[in-house]
């Protein structure tokens, strides 16, 4: 246990595991988080005739590949719904 004085002249004993514990699950948890968000999708294609949200998932030849602005990622999507999509995004 250490004893802190603040500048007023109060003091305080304190005790520094219960911050080291909590900041130590606080690492913790941030690297997870930041791991599992980084980690590559390589490999996993969603295998459902529908999306997550409903929507019908289309076969390789009825969709286009668009790129996105400022990004090295690209969408597919269909011809009708490209120019609208991407005219919102904008």
């Amino acid at each position: 246990m250490a004893r802190c004085v603040w500048p007023d002249g109060v003091s305080v004993n304190v005790v520094a595991w219960p911050l080291n514990a909590a900041t130590a699950v606080f690492l913790v948890a941030a690297v997870v988080i930041a791991a599992h968000a980084t980690a590559p999708a390589a490999g996993r294609t969603w295998q459902g005739a529908t999306s997550a949200n409903g929507w019908p998932v289309l076969a390789e030849g009825e969709a286009e590949h668009f790129r996105i602005e400022g990004s090295t990622l690209s969408v597919r999507l269909t011809p009708a719904a490209a120019p609208v999509l991407l005219s919102v995004a904008r």
